[in-house]
């Protein structure tokens, strides 16, 4: 009976899919404007309502969450983009910095980690 079930989960979730794929991915594109990152939000959203059916099995309208849900994460996918891009600036500057011979910030907390584990040294050493 327990592959009834699954089989029975399967195909309700192909028809919830089916039904509501194009809808999430549409939504997504007209927030995003980018094809690619639409699939993937649309693909995440449903791999995660595929792990909880108890959110999607006994329901026949889920309009309003799956917009709801594409909204939340498409502020998160925003979110880690804005941290992506952060890093990369940091990244090109600590760059341009050693092309142009200069001290990066990660040099100056080495130099200064470096001075104090050669006073932790000293400081240890018998007179």
């Amino acid at each position: 009976m327990i592959i009834t079930r699954m089989e029975d989960k399967v195909l309700r979730f192909k028809k919830f899919f089916d039904l509501n794929f194009p809808k999430v991915k549409t939504f997504a594109w007209q927030l995003l404007k980018s094809e690619e990152d639409a699939e993937d939000i649309a693909q995440d959203i449903f791999v995660k309502l595929w792990e909880k059916p108890d959110l999607w099995l006994e329901r026949e309208k889920l309009d309003s969450y799956l917009y709801t849900v594409v909204r939340n994460h498409i502020y998160n996918f925003l979110k880690h983009k804005a941290v992506e891009y952060d890093y990369l600036d940091v990244a090109a500057e600590k760059m341009r910095m050693a092309e142009l011979g200069l001290p990066t910030p990660d040099d100056e907390f080495c130099a200064h980690e470096l001075e104090l584990f050669v006073q932790m040294a000293l400081e240890r050493m018998p007179e």
